[in-house]
Parts: structure tokens; C-alpha cells; sequence
């Protein structure tokens, strides 16, 4: 069931053509409140830090497999090894954001980095279908996407996303809560079933 915006209609225009970003099953993200200002956006990290720690125990098994005299830890090595790269990048990669009323601005943070976007300049909050995705092998198939991408007033970002999962209750709470919080119209552009 494809719900109604509870925001006021207002004309805004924007592309609706899906943002080309990582396309997750299920949900990715989790929106908490640390307090009436401050609204975060968090991406769910705890299967790339098993992994890493999957890893880390691997890499440090073919340490000692090789302390041993034996070659073959050279491999075990490699493999855990390849564990922890893959898995750290997936955690560099991933984005959080903190809306903060008090400072009026939102922060954009990575592993590595942070920018922040004016609170005025976000126009609302859209959601798009992502379309199809996945379905290269046949141990992936294909599932289809949704995305909750925040309009900004700027033309060399009109917009900046959010998140793009298959999961179309948990995009619904998570764009109509930042709407909601950033007093911005809800613009629905997902097609009613």
C-alpha cells in the first residue's frame, strides 16, 4: 500500500530520475532523536563489523599458521585479509547524517570526512521509485528500490539521497520523519499500487 503525504501539497519542482547510489534490501539506515534538535540518520553497521572482526580473527589465524612453519598460513592470511579491506571500505563508505536544528545546518559525516548543507537549503523531501535492481547471478534476484532523497536549493546539487532500499514502509517513515522534522513538504512521487 503506497501512503498519501501527511505534508501540505506544494508545487516543488524537481528531477524525478532515481540518483545513481548503492541499492540495499531491507533497511539500511536508522533515524534517531538525541534530543528535539537533533535528528541522525545512522547506517546500520553491524554485519561490516562482523565481518571485519571475521577478518581480523582470520588474518591473525594465518599469522600464526605461518609462525608454525606452515606456508598455507600465507592464504589463510590473504583470505582474512581481503575480509577486513572489503568490509572497512563498506563501513568508509557509508554516510551519516545529523540534522541540527540548534546549529541550523546538515552535517554530512564519512569515515574519513564531513561537510555541512544549510538546513535552508533543503526544499523537501522526495520520494522516488529507484527501480530494479540487482538480479546479476542467480543467487541475487532482482528487487525493486525506493528512494528517499532530500530537494535542495542548489543547482550544482539539486539533490542529495538519503537512502535507496526495497523496503518501502521503512523509506515512508524515514522521509516523512525528516519532513516532518524540517518542517519541508513531503513530495511523493511513487506511484499508487
Amino acid at each position: 500500500m503506497k501512503r498519501k503525504p501527511r505534508t501540505k501539497e506544494q508545487q516543488i519542482q524537481a528531477e524525478t530520475t532515481p540518483l545513481a547510489v548503492l541499492a540495499q534490501t531491507g533497511t539500511s539506515h536508522v533515524l534517531t532523536r538525541a534530543n528535539g534538535e537533533l535528528l541522525s540518520l545512522r547506517p546500520r553497521t553491524f554485519f561490516p563489523l562482523v565481518g571485519m572482526i571475521f577478518g581480523g580473527g582470520t588474518l591473525a589465524l594465518g599469522g600464526y599458521v605461518v609462525w608454525q612453519g606452515n606456508t598455507a598460513g600465507y592464504f589463510i592470511g590473504v583470505v582474512g585479509g581481503v575480509f577486513v579491506a572489503v568490509f572497512l571500505l563498506l563501513m568508509a563508505f557509508t554516510r551519516r547524517m545529523d540534522f541540527d536544528r540548534t546549529r541550523g545546518e546538515l552535517v554530512l559525516r564519512r569515515l574519513w570526512s564531513w561537510r555541512t548543507i544549510p538546513l535552508t537549503s533543503i526544499q523537501a523531501v522526495q520520494l522516488i521509485e529507484g527501480g530494479w535492481q540487482g538480479g546479476g547471478s542467480s543467487q541475487t534476484p532482482p528487487f525493486f528500490t525506493y528512494q528517499a532523497n532530500l530537494v535542495l536549493n542548489n543547482p550544482d546539487e539539486p539533490r542529495l539521497n538519503m537512502t535507496n532500499t526495497s523496503n518501502w514502509d521503512a523509506t515512508w517513515t524515514l522521509a516523512s520523519e525528516v519532513s516532518e522534522f524540517l518542517s519541508v513538504p513531503l513530495v511523493n512521487e511513487v506511484a499508487s499500487e
